[in-house]
């Protein structure tokens, strides 16, 4: 598909191409893996890859702000995980 003449958006994509190429690893290595063997599993790994392409969305280095998140709580067991993360910010 095209682009299509949108008025409020000039011209807009129609086609989700964009979203089913980020998926694409994902689905690949689900695949070579041989997927989850529990349902428990399967949520696990949902969980895992949402927040990762969400950080990949807003970092520069994903696995370096997960590291720096895990290295806090670590030293802080009270520590806010979704504030420290998504808001950078650390709370007591």
């Amino acid at each position: 598909m095209g682009r299509v003449f949108c008025p409020v958006m000039k011209w807009l994509i129609a086609d989700n191409n964009r979203a089913e190429r980020e998926l694409r690893p994902t689905v690949i290595a689900r695949k070579a893996s041989f997927g989850s063997q529990s349902e428990a599993g399967a949520k696990t790994r949902e969980t895992l890859m949402s927040l990762m392409q969400t950080l990949k969305e807003q970092f520069k280095d994903p696995i370096a702000k997960i590291k720096r998140t895990l290295d806090e709580l670590a030293s802080n067991a009270d520590l806010d995980v979704v504030n420290s993360v998504f808001l950078n910010q650390t709370t007591t």
